[in-house]
């Protein structure tokens, strides 16, 4: 990988190479303020960059490089409110009953056959799981850079 290249450069490069792809403008300031003041939630280093730099995908769209859509950060919502209702997770899964309130689904593959959900906290620098909304197992990306760099080295590892 070339100098100065991380995993955001290179997920962002791909999206805005993808002519099937539609972005959206990138989220302001005010917006991600709004959004961490609405959950009490700060955006970890990572995901603030991106929404910033990329803004997030038009509804109905997927990125070609892996089937997948990483929505607007206005359609990210909490994990039960997306749901409909209480999440069941396994045992052994990052997400409990008890703090379903701090994951949020944040993108899909394959138009919601799965979703995912990232855990978010008041704490920036707070760990940051991926699990599948729907059927929550396991961890299927260590953060939010990590679930880019598996969109783009190993998608399948994600479904």
């Amino acid at each position: 990988m070339p100098a100065g290249d991380t995993t955001l450069d290179r997920a962002i490069a791909s999206m805005r190479a993808d002519a099937d792809l539609e972005l959206r403008r990138p989220a302001t300031d005010a917006a991600i303020e709004a959004f961490e003041s609405r959950y009490g939630v700060r955006l970890p280093a990572d995901m603030r960059a991106f929404y910033t730099t990329a803004g997030g995908m038009e509804r109905g769209y997927c990125w070609s490089d892996a089937p997948m859509a990483i929505w607007s950060l206005d359609e990210i919502e909490p994990v039960e409110a997306y749901l409909g209702r209480p999440v069941e997770p396994a045992a052994g899964c990052p997400m409990t009953r008890d703090d379903a309130d701090a994951w949020f689904c944040f993108a899909d593959h394959l138009l919601e056959c799965v979703t995912y959900a990232i855990r978010l906290d008041a704490d920036a620098t707070a760990s940051t799981p991926v699990v599948d909304a729907h059927e929550p197992r396991g961890t299927v990306a260590a953060s939010f850079t990590d679930f880019l760099r598996r969109c783009l080295d190993e998608p399948a590892s994600l479904y």
